[in-house]
């Protein structure tokens, strides 16, 4: 299963990931690759697109995961938008972290003074320096700046074999 604020230091007010389907919104796609239930930011649509959207930082971890010897990628698809309110300093970034809690980043893409919508995109990044060893994967998503309006949302996260 996967935890919310695994370590217990999230400091998001709003917005915190949860595993639902998405309303409808400017910034939220209002489906999922999958069909049903990702992992999504304030999954309710509320009176306009800040209501529910992220207000802090806020993770999500995955299961431990024994890797095999060879192994092949993680792959998932996510969406990180924003509206024009967003700085650098928002951020959706995604980790693997091994089994003593060390972190790797793997992906990250930061906010912007621009109109970002909720499309779908997908990542795939090699497991191949972690074979052998147990991890976890790990999200993260932050509005850190001043208010801004941010939604993330992650789905049909998987480690392939070779």
């Amino acid at each position: 299963p996967w935890t919310a604020d695994p370590l217990g230091t999230d400091t998001a007010t709003g917005g915190a990931w949860q595993r639902a389907d998405p309303a409808t919104t400017t910034r939220q796609a209002g489906t999922v690759p999958s069909g049903s239930r990702a992992l999504v930011t304030g999954s309710a649509a509320g009176s306009s697109p800040n209501s529910y959207d992220v207000d802090g930082r806020t993770s999500i971890r995955g299961p431990l995961v024994q890797l095999g010897a060879t192994t092949g990628s993680l792959t998932f698809r996510y969406y990180f938008a924003h509206a024009t309110n967003a700085s650098s300093a928002d951020y959706f970034r995604a980790f693997v972290e091994r089994e003593d809690g060390s972190r790797t980043l793997v992906r990250q893409e930061l906010g912007a003074a621009d109109d970002d919508g909720p499309v779908w995109s997908t990542i795939s990044v090699s497991m191949a320096r972690w074979a052998g060893e147990k991890v976890r994967i790990v999200f993260e998503a932050a509005d850190v700046s001043t208010g801004s309006t941010i939604e993330a949302a992650v789905d049909d996260v998987r480690i392939t074999r070779p």
